[in-house]
């Protein structure tokens, strides 16, 4: 899932604590992991975007930085959502798939 400004939830959520980050002075990757109980490696890996935490785990970087919790979760949950890999169910046997994705591709 795409923001109307063609970038990514996880991106839109990697610019936001950014910028809380600015906000607060940008305090050093150390400061925040004493303050929330985090790596400084975890931090950076939060900051960086490089990771998606489990919320319980970004809560508490966002609160640091004064950031707004709502916003935070809003934006956490649709970029979890858009990197969680599609899960498809099927009941039927093989040949049934086979015969689903060849229709799907065009093949039939």
């Amino acid at each position: 899932m795409s923001g109307g400004n063609g970038s990514s939830a996880r991106d839109q959520l990697g610019s936001t604590l950014q910028g809380w980050h600015a906000a607060r002075g940008r305090p050093s990757l150390r400061t925040i992991a004493a303050a929330t109980s985090l790596s400084h490696t975890a931090v950076h890996s939060i900051l960086t975007g490089q990771h998606i935490p489990a919320w319980q785990r970004l809560a508490p970087v966002v609160q640091y930085l004064g950031g707004d919790t709502t916003v935070a979760k809003q934006l956490w949950i649709l970029a979890t959502e858009e990197t969680r890999p599609i899960q498809v169910r099927w009941g039927g046997n093989e040949t049934d798939v086979i015969i689903m994705l060849a229709k799907v591709l065009g093949q039939l």
